[in-house]
């Protein structure tokens, strides 16, 4: 199976072939101007490289987010609809669970993503490569003067665990207190490649998504906002 994924939901946009589960090429890039025009660049420069046409393609692979606004409506919809297009399978990946992807398995993962200046996107998952991560709660947009009485709400905080994602240590600076310190701190971005892993799993579990029902995954604001203790 031939299957082509992207990955447009930060600072970067990805695109990556895979290959009967082996990547042959991938094309990461700052997000410019022309994101749509970039993605489509790359993707023919990637089936040029390997001598394959577009309908060669077997399969589609997508990034649902959180994240950029552009970035996420872009990519889904190009994705849509070369699926619907070429009548080929399409599955999905969380940012959240490309963040995670290939880290050390069976340990909780906090996965961060950048939302906004005050908040950030968070999420407990347990990695388990080579299976699919395992959501330990809901994806959350937690506001920073929230954050760590939120963590401390979450019973992996007390365990063994590990901080992932583009903004794990913008969040680290924001929480000098922990309960209790990560094993590790992962400053990864998802990819296309992630993306194309976690995709395949899913394709060869059945769980594919009709093109005219797939919509980014958009987490609201929270709508309470934690007042600091006055002095």
């Amino acid at each position: 199976m031939i299957l082509l994924a992207i990955e447009a939901t930060g600072e970067f946009s990805s695109v990556a072939l895979q290959r009967e589960g082996q990547l042959f090429g991938s094309d990461l890039q700052q997000h410019g101007w022309n994101l749509s025009g970039s993605l489509l660049v790359a993707t023919q420069r990637l089936l040029q490289e390997q001598s394959l046409t577009f309908g060669a393609v077997d399969a589609f692979g997508i990034s649902v987010g959180p994240g950029s606004f552009t970035g996420l409506k872009i990519s889904v919809t190009i994705a849509k609809t070369w699926a619907r297009q070429l009548q080929k399978p399409l599955a999905v990946s969380t940012a959240f669970e490309a963040s995670v992807w290939n880290l050390p398995s069976e340990v909780p993962v906090l996965a961060l993503l950048s939302a906004r200046k005050d908040a950030l996107y968070a999420q407990w998952l347990l990695n388990r490569a080579p299976r699919l991560p395992q959501a330990l709660g809901e994806p959350q947009m937690v506001l920073k003067s929230a954050l760590l009485e939120w963590l401390r709400g979450a019973e992996w905080i007390h365990q063994d665990y590990l901080i992932a994602g583009p903004a794990a240590v913008s969040a680290l600076e924001w929480l000098p207190l922990l309960p209790k310190q990560p094993l590790e701190l992962v400053e990864n971005a998802p990819t296309a490649q992630a993306v194309a892993e976690i995709a395949s799993l899913r394709i060869e579990q059945g769980e594919t998504v009709s093109p005219l029902a797939l919509t980014p995954l958009y987490i609201q604001p929270p709508s309470i906002h934690i007042k600091s203790k006055a002095n």
